[in-house]
């Protein structure tokens, strides 16, 4: 009897274009859901981010009787340094040495134990401080420091406050998004204010019972892009350590806070060219915005945190900026 080898032929032109096709079709079906898995797992741990914020705010409010500072005037550290110990960062705040570090661009940093340690605090990258969806970079070269730990979450300095926008002054009028101007914070009416002096003497930080359009109300922070290559040329996001900020000295007035706070006069993820604005930089680095399609997340005073559409009305955001408006208007 004769045994006969059956032969096994291989794969045709045609059952192989077919494959790879199928294949290909399925990656481009996967894909898509794939990168919208990935980025809602970005958005919440965004979201915990900012409730982990929020929360060490009121416990530092509960030790202190007041939130901390937006921006501290003469020592260039921001409300982020102050909520080290409410976030089990408790050793990289006693690093911090209080007292005026007279940082003056450009580089280097004078010598003396304050100025070496903010720079050296300026350089922690702290993950509760970063966006997952920002990606890179993660750390840049600015203002003098090598490497610089980029950051997303900026505090509410308020809506309506005293600016340098000279169209509005002049007009004796809050300003409106027509002013294409530089804004430095001189007093807001939000709840992360910058440190004022007068006559020499500190104005107090806010308390919680001056939130007097309600805690759930009224926002505390929210975050923003960094984004130096696109049309913003200014959107440089830190923490900790602001050199703007202590070049000013102790004035508490007239620096810029823009690193560390934003406000509520301009819309989520404003979009300042298509507003045919002259210089989108000087416009688009004081507002709230983010990666996350369509929306910004926002930490409120109570430590809830919500989505909030770009697409929001421009009078309920703006009135949830402030603290005291008395117009206690409800996100959406």
């Amino acid at each position: 009897m004769i045994i006969r080898k059956t032969e096994r032929g291989g794969f045709t032109l045609v059952e192989l274009l077919v494959v790879i096709a199928i294949i290909g079709v399925l990656v481009g079906l996967l894909l898509p859901a794939v990168q919208m898995a990935r980025e809602s797992a970005r958005r919440t741990q965004c979201s915990n981010n900012q409730k982990q914020l929020a929360l060490a705010l009121q416990n530092y409010h509960d030790t202190e009787k007041s939130f901390p500072w937006g921006a501290a005037a003469g020592w260039g550290y921001s409300w982020h340094a102050y909520v080290l110990p409410f976030m089990e960062q408790q050793n990289l705040y006693d690093t911090l040495v209080w007292t005026d570090v007279n940082y003056s661009p450009p580089p280097p940093p004078p010598a003396g134990t304050a100025a070496v340690t903010a720079v050296a605090a300026a350089q922690t990258r702290i993950e509760s401080f970063y966006c997952p969806s920002q990606g890179d970079p993660e750390f840049v070269d600015r203002d003098g420091i090598n490497p610089r730990a980029v950051g997303n979450y900026l505090g509410n300095v308020g809506c309506f406050f005293k600016s340098r926008f000279a169209a509005a002054q002049n007009a004796n009028r809050p300003p409106t998004l027509t002013d294409d101007t530089y804004v430095e914070f001189s007093e807001g009416d939000g709840v992360l204010i910058p440190q004022a002096f007068v006559k020499n003497k500190p104005k107090p930080p806010i308390r919680m019972s001056s939130v007097r359009d309600g805690t759930s109300n009224t926002l505390l922070l929210s975050e923003a892009i960094f984004d130096i290559l696109g049309p913003c040329t200014e959107c440089d996001r830190f923490y900790l350590y602001c050199p703007e900020i202590d070049v000013g000295g102790r004035r508490g007035w007239g620096d810029d806070y823009s690193e560390v706070l934003a406000t509520t006069i301009y819309p989520p993820n404003f979009d300042p060219i298509a507003q045919g604005l002259a210089n989108p930089s000087s416009i688009f680095e004081l507002t709230f915005s983010s990666f996350h399609p369509g929306i910004v997340q926002v930490a409120l005073v109570d430590g809830s945190v919500r989505s909030v559409a770009e697409t929001i009305d421009r009078d309920i955001w703006q009135a949830v900026g402030t603290r005291n408006g008395k117009e206690p208007d409800q996100l959406p």
